[in-house]
């Protein structure tokens, strides 16, 4: 067996073991590649990556900066470990500094977009980081974490009926389970942010970032279609009351856009015309009780159940709906 074809094979054999949380095991496979070859760009991303797993992240920074300054291989890679790794011990600057300078070197990577995005909200800059995440799904419209994490930003933002659309649309794409457990029940709650039960008013915020001669009733509207969960929907199930908030919702928005012109065309045509169409084509309830399933509600899976085929054309129809070009 020639020695690249051995190394594939040993590089393998590490990913299997640290898949299985063998971190030391894995770490030593990879020693060995760089035992034969000692700038081999992929033996040690992965040694970094190991040591990151197993905590050691100042030892895994020493070694991505060491990769970065003396190979092109895995750079990318690199740069989102690095800048992650910075995220997750509270140095917010020094990883929006790594993801920048990634993005110099791949701005055609979609992770470096989500993950400086992600970093920016954390800083408690919506506005930038929206930016960032609107380039993510630009990419790559599939993303679920992508919608997900551009819901958390318009809601930073006071952008109420935006974000509950991108989180709904982030649980149509199917996330991973504590993704779409987290983000079924923020839906669910958010909703009604702007009902005050005690005093029996709505009290909804304009948005932050109004533009100018820009109408504040996106926050209001969404308050008063939930505050009717507690007068003629309040007999009945949480999910048959989400399935006419969400229709509620995307109508408000088709009727403000469509008045004002300066809305952002990329929420009409990737995320309200998502809806709309979906709308049309007679699957809105199937978006909304496909959205409450991680909820695991007894009604959503009667609804679900008793509508087998709708929401199987549904399933395939969203799978393959596309955003018209800008």
């Amino acid at each position: 067996m020639d020695t690249h074809t051995l190394v594939d094979r040993w590089l393998q054999d590490g990913r299997a073991l640290h898949d299985h949380g063998q971190y030391d095991e894995a770490i030593a496979v990879y020693q060995r590649i760089l035992g034969a070859r000692p700038d081999h760009a992929g033996a040690l991303y992965e040694t970094a990556y190991a040591l990151h797993a197993k905590r050691e992240h100042h030892e895994a920074i020493a070694l991505l900066e060491d990769i970065l300054a003396t190979t092109g291989s895995h750079a990318a890679d690199a740069h989102i470990l690095l800048g992650s790794i910075h995220d997750q011990l509270g140095d917010w600057p020094n990883g929006e500094q790594v993801f920048r300078a990634g993005l110099e070197r791949f701005p055609g990577d979609a992770r470096l977009y989500f993950n400086l995005g992600l970093n920016l909200l954390r800083q408690g800059d919506a506005a930038t980081a929206t930016q960032a995440l609107l380039a993510n799904l630009a990419i790559r419209p599939h993303h679920a974490r992508g919608w997900a994490a551009i819901g958390d930003a318009r809601w930073a933002a006071d952008r109420w009926a935006t974000a509950l659309l991108a989180w709904t649309r982030c649980l149509t794409l199917q996330p991973d389970l504590a993704c779409a457990q987290l983000y079924a029940s923020t839906l669910w709650q958010r909703l009604f942010a702007g009902v005050d039960l005690l005093t029996k008013t709505i009290n909804a915020p304009p948005p932050a970032d109004l533009a100018e001669n820009e109408p504040s009733t996106e926050n209001i509207a969404v308050a008063v279609i939930a505050a009717q969960r507690y007068s003629q929907w309040s007999s009945e199930a949480d999910a048959d009351f989400f399935a006419y908030a969400l229709e509620g919702i995307v109508a408000h928005l088709g009727e403000y856009t469509n008045e004002h012109p300066y809305a952002a065309s990329f929420w009409n045509r990737h995320l309200l015309a998502y809806f709309e169409r979906a709308q049309a084509s007679g699957y809105l309830q199937a978006v909304a009780y496909e959205a409450r399933l991680p909820l695991q509600d007894a009604p959503t899976a009667r609804w679900i159940g008793q509508h087998a085929e709708l929401v199987r054309r549904f399933r395939v129809w969203s799978k393959s709906w596309k955003a018209a070009p800008g």
